[in-house]
């Protein structure tokens, strides 16, 4: 592996970084690096430390090379004089180290290339544009999203920003880096578009659903756009070639043959022809869901909910405009995600048929057990990002699901104002802002607020002792007045709260009094009956158009 001097310096500032100043007799270790990696950067005299000297431990002593072995590193962790660190090659290294691994301080691969990316992505910015970054952030999250083939380590993610930096290239001529087919940039208009054919073409043609298929027959199933004949034969020659090698080994080949780069090969212009996709809805006219969704109802103010069990399945029914397509003629992308990640994607072939759809099950889903989480049906054409359409919320869990009425999900909010503002309609905040039925809480003190018109989720936390408060003061139908606890030297709480009622003067004979204090006990009253039916405290929406907010809440306030 050749290092750059930008590896080096960056890699160099993220340890320094992570290590902090050290003390004498200092020593850490890093075995999270490929033993590649490890040689290329003791032999390169640029990877330096301030305050710190570094050994590659491996089977072996090599002076020039900062290579020593483990019994070495042993004495050096003994006599405890200089700061050290250990790059650990793993292969070579051997069991002498196990001594160092117990003593010594780890540095781990998430803190490293934390400081070490931020550098790096950095740098992409300031030597080129923060365009191109941003290009370079969406090609490692395409290349992420397909995991059947090709996984992005810390390390590639690094070294692709560290190499668009230094050769100050596109991204898209070095997405070959993370696994992903070079693309030949045209035009910033075209980014999304680049990228998911970048993403198509290897799955097409490197996928294990076309194992058994000729380079011929690969081709073909492309369905190029005018390619030359010597562009299809190097592209066949290209693909027997990498039939018996990685896949990273045939890319490195790819990418000194630009003339087959995404935009030097384009596809066929029928995903431009889609004017529309429709997705065929879950539920039936008379509002039940379809069995072949593979959905189940668990309760009718709650999004339906997919069971990851042995038996699950999803299914997702689409139908095209215009309907009279040839098959293969387009590449649909179906994904299922939320609104921070995706979570399963497959590349479909356009069948002709009536309806177009596709299956998911439990194999296509990399979810800890305990997942709860809400998600969505993003259905698009591969090549043309301007049609797409997605599916209402639903709710993905495993095993067989507790009580639906106890638990919820949701995108965690600060306040569901913050919220609402990604809704962008002045009407809808408004309705919230006088409904009573939108909320629900869920066992882990969150107030849930659902808006099945937009498929939204929101979730704020509530703190239980707040809860207990508000639950009181509904109880007592707003009576006046204020609470109080007893806790313990820790802070912990002694007792449940106590109310204290507000002590008002005898001033009866007194009319002006009399009628602020009816005002005030009127207007507690009201707001206690809004908080025990619209969320408590955090369930309050505020909209000054609402009526709401001049019967209710303005009132409170002045009152």
């Amino acid at each position: 592996m050749t290092l750059t001097e930008l590896h080096s310096t960056f890699i160099s500032r993220a340890f320094e970084k992570v290590l902090g100043q050290p003390d004498a007799g200092t020593m850490a270790f890093v075995r999270c690096l490929t033993p590649d990696i490890v040689e290329a950067l003791s032999t390169d005299k640029r990877f330096v430390l301030d305050d710190w000297h570094v050994y590659r431990v491996a089977d072996e002593q090599v002076d020039e090379t900062r290579t020593i072995t483990a019994d070495q590193a042993v004495e050096l962790r003994e006599s405890k004089r200089d700061p050290v660190l250990l790059l650990v090659d793993t292969s070579r290294a051997g069991a002498g180290m196990d001594g160092i691994y117990s003593a010594a301080r780890e540095i781990d691969e998430a803190g490293l290339f934390a400081e070490a990316l931020r550098l790096a992505a950095r740098e992409v910015t300031n030597r080129l544009d923060r365009s191109i970054r941003e290009y370079a952030e969406r090609a490692i999250k395409k290349a992420r999203g397909f995991g059947q083939i090709y996984s992005v380590s810390p390390w590639t993610e690094f070294d692709f920003y560290v190499r668009v930096a230094d050769t100050q290239r596109h991204p898209g001529e070095l997405v070959w880096l993370l696994g992903l087919w070079p693309i030949q940039q045209e035009s910033e208009a075209d980014v999304g578009d680049s990228l998911q054919l970048s993403r198509f073409f290897i799955d097409r043609l490197f996928g294990s659903a076309f194992a058994g298929q000729t380079p011929a027959q690969l081709v073909d199933s492309l369905r190029l756009l005018n390619p030359s004949e010597q562009q299809k034969i190097d592209l066949e020659q290209f693909l027997r070639s990498a039939a018996i090698r990685p896949l990273l080994a045939s890319l490195v080949e790819l990418s000194e043959k630009p003339e087959l780069w995404i935009n030097a090969l384009k596809l066929e212009g029928a995903s431009q022809a889609i004017q529309e996709i429709e997705l065929v809805p879950w539920r039936t006219r008379q509002g039940k869901l379809a069995k072949w969704s593979g959905l189940i109802e668990e309760a009718e103010v709650e999004p339906p909910v997919l069971i990851l069990d042995q038996k699950a399945k999803l299914e997702i029914r689409w139908k095209t405009r215009p309907d009279n397509l040839e098959r293969n003629a387009v590449q649909y992308q179906v994904t299922i995600g939320t609104d921070m990640e995706e979570l399963a994607s497959r590349e479909v072939s356009h069948t002709a048929k009536k309806e177009e759809k596709f299956r998911f099950t439990k194999d296509d889903f990399s979810l800890s057990e305990d997942a709860l989480l809400s998600a969505k049906v993003v259905v698009s054409v591969i090549g043309n990002d301007s049609v797409k359409t997605q599916e209402s919320e639903f709710i993905i869990r495993f095993g067989t699901p507790p009580d639906r009425g106890t638990s919820g999900v949701g995108k965690i909010m600060r306040t569901f104002s913050d919220g609402l503002i990604e809704l962008g309609r002045r009407d809808t905040v408004k309705d919230l802002a006088s409904t009573t039925d939108s909320f629900s809480s869920d066992s882990k003190g969150y107030v849930v607020l659902r808006i099945p018109q937009q498929g939204k989720s929101y979730r704020v936390f509530r703190p239980p002792l707040i809860h207990q408060i508000e639950q009181d003061w509904v109880s007592r139908n707003g009576e006046i007045g204020r609470w109080r606890v007893k806790v313990r030297a820790s802070g912990a709480r002694a007792g449940l709260p106590e109310f204290v009622p507000s002590m008002v003067p005898d001033a009866s004979s007194d009319t002006l009094w009399q009628s602020l204090r009816d005002r005030a006990v009127n207007a507690s009253r009201r707001m206690a009956e809004r908080f025990g039916t619209s969320g408590g405290g955090v369930g309050q929406i505020y909209d000054q158009t609402s009526p709401v907010f001049n019967t209710i809440v303005k009132e409170y306030l002045l009152a």
